[in-house]
């Protein structure tokens, strides 16, 4: 973000991540934020829905193109 690299390496650091920036950061890709925001929650209550929560998380990165 802004020029540097940032580490990513649990459910937790990509919650904090996607949480911290503003809603209007996010605004253009609402549905798909809501969505991965949704699996990291579930994630963190079943580590079971990591996988589920990592696909919605690259989604959300790669359509941001913050990945």
């Amino acid at each position: 973000m802004n020029g540097k690299t940032v580490s990513i390496g649990t459910v937790g650091q990509a919650y904090k991540f996607i949480t911290n920036l503003s809603s209007i950061e996010w605004m253009e890709f609402k549905s798909l934020h809501d969505e991965a925001i949704a699996s990291l929650e579930g994630a963190a209550d079943n580590a079971m829905l990591t996988v589920q929560a990592t696909g919605a998380l690259r989604t959300l990165f790669v359509r941001a193109k913050v990945l």
